[in-house]
């Protein structure tokens, strides 16, 4: 039998650092459907702050869900991501981690969820990814900004840039300016598994990118607060821009390729952290 379902009371003070009551293993899985929809647990990786983060979402093979049913967070929030329609399904298959965009018009959405209104505060997001090309501007991975939607808004986002450079993007709007950073040299390759961690904090020193664990240089363009206020009225979204009207068009930003374990933490990890989160979390993507 391919997946192992395991029922278990927890207790803060156990040196392992998992908050959950159901646990699976990572390579497999369990599917159960309480209330009707689709329930995938898995196990956490060994890092003790887990229970500061407010999405986590491991998208394990052979996971396919029906229209309207949702990808269940595995963090302590219980975020859950709903994919609209079997058509904008993202997909999967038994041999490959991750859940699979096709760039066309496959997505997930979490609706206007106030815990991703960070305000002027510190946060967090990481995740694998392995795109396959992008558009001619770009591929969002995961963003709660209305700013390609027409006027200037509140929100952020990281994306899979095009524009300049194949680089990740990662960008802030506080409403009245936009801010973005991005590595200063190189350039994000394709076809390749990739961890990536952006973090939002004041402080240069604490703030910035990281690929495969270690942090890199970056570039900043734009004017306005790094820290500025970020919270909108957007929904939350995995693999595409959130509106059609001005700006580039929606359908020119959906991701192409696969993302895997997307996290959102409400608070600038360190590098020790990221590190460690990019290590644990290494087993599958080669």
């Amino acid at each position: 039998m391919r997946y192992l379902l395991c029922l278990v009371m927890l207790l803060p003070s156990l040196a392992s650092g998992y908050d959950y009551a159901f646990l699976a293993h990572h390579n497999g899985g369990v599917i159960a459907s309480p209330g009707g929809k689709a329930y995938v647990m898995m196990s956490m990786p060994p890092f003790t702050n887990w229970a500061d983060s407010i999405m986590y979402m491991p998208f394990e093979p052979g996971q396919i869900l029906n229209a309207g049913e949702d990808y269940i967070d595995q963090s302590p929030a219980l975020n859950d991501l709903e994919q609209p329609s079997v058509a904008s399904r993202p997909s999967t298959n038994l041999n490959t981690v991750g859940l699979d965009f096709d760039g066309g018009n496959d997505y997930l959405t979490g609706g206007d969820n106030s815990q991703f209104d960070f305000g002027t505060n510190n946060f967090t997001l990481m995740m694998w990814a392995k795109p396959r090309a992008a558009n001619a501007i770009g591929s969002i991975a995961i963003q709660k900004d209305l700013r390609y939607g027409g006027s200037a808004t509140h929100g952020y986002a990281l994306w899979y840039d095009t524009l300049a450079n194949s680089r990740w993007t990662f960008r802030i709007d506080d409403g009245v300016d936009v801010i973005s950073e991005y590595p200063a040299t190189g350039t994000a390759p394709t076809n390749v598994w990739t961890h990536i961690a952006v973090v939002r904090h004041p402080l240069a020193a604490l703030s910035g990118q990281w690929i495969n664990g270690i942090k890199v240089p970056v570039t900043r363009a734009g004017a306005g607060l790094w820290a500025g206020d970020v919270s909108s009225t957007a929904p939350l979204e995995v693999g595409r821009n959130i509106n059609s009207g001005g700006g580039p068009a929606q359908n020119a930003m959906y991701f192409n390729g696969l993302l895997d374990d997307v996290t959102v933490f409400p608070i600038a990890l360190s590098s020790n952290a990221i590190y460690s989160i990019s290590q644990s979390t290494l087993g599958g993507h080669p």
